[in-house]
């Protein structure tokens, strides 16, 4: 998204929200194990994580998110959607 875009978004009453942590699921010269350290070790409470919903991604998100949930899981996170 550019500068533009954003702020035309802005003033039509849009809040932006960003992610922190790209899982790079989409990426195909990274393993599966990459994935998972690539969101392990950028992953705090309050963090935004990019999972892809696509054919390229699909090994490494079904291999991944579970993991992660659990991980959440044992730290005590909490997911939540987010409200605007």
């Amino acid at each position: 998204m550019t500068s533009k875009q954003a702020k035309i978004l802005q003033k039509k009453g849009y809040k932006i929200i960003m992610w922190d942590v790209l899982s790079a699921d989409y990426d195909k010269n990274i393993s599966k194990e990459k994935c998972l350290q690539n969101v392990l070790k950028n992953l705090e409470s309050g963090s935004i994580v990019v999972f892809h919903d696509s054919l390229k991604a699909e090994e490494k998100l079904k291999y991944v998110l579970a993991k992660v949930l659990e991980y959440i899981k044992e730290r005590g996170f909490i997911c939540k959607a987010i409200s605007v």
